[in-house]
């Protein structure tokens, strides 16, 4: 019972982490300043686990929805998370640009509340790398 106990005291801790919102600054990989600004989380289908947990971004006035990826062990029949970063895919097609877009947002879980310390943006444009972009944003800071 007290094993029980103890397991969703620590599920229970895991599955309300806090995330600290609000515009944080930092600086990309050409020395320019960059931003992310942190908004909502939420839990898909009202289910309080990491497995769900979304959080609402904004970067170059893009918004995005981030959650924490999956990692699956068919072999050991584990379903679990990555819980040091949210990230988010999505396929695109606009302006005669064909490809797909990547964000990732790394955590800092030492912090209290948890806030973000940097990100990643890529977007790879497949019929003309020449367009493609990558933003790696670091030293992220509260303003």
């Amino acid at each position: 019972m007290r094993v029980l106990l103890t397991s969703l005291m620590v599920l229970s801790a895991i599955a309300y982490a806090d995330l600290d919102s609000g515009r944080y600054l930092g600086t990309d990989n050409k020395g320019l300043p960059c931003e992310i600004f942190v908004g909502d989380v939420s839990f898909e289908n009202g289910i309080k686990h990491p497995l769900n947990e979304r959080v609402q971004v904004v970067v170059q006035n893009v918004e995005w929805t981030l959650s924490h990826p999956k990692v699956v062990d068919e072999e050991s029949g584990k379903v679990r998370f990555n819980h040091n970063y949210f990230e988010a895919t999505v396929s695109s097609a606009l302006e005669e640009r064909f490809g797909a877009q990547y964000l990732k947002m790394t955590i800092d879980h030492d912090a209290e509340p948890h806030r973000p310390t940097q990100f990643l943006l890529i977007n790879d444009d497949y019929r003309d790398a020449s367009r493609s972009t990558k933003v790696e944003c670091k030293g992220l800071v509260k303003l």
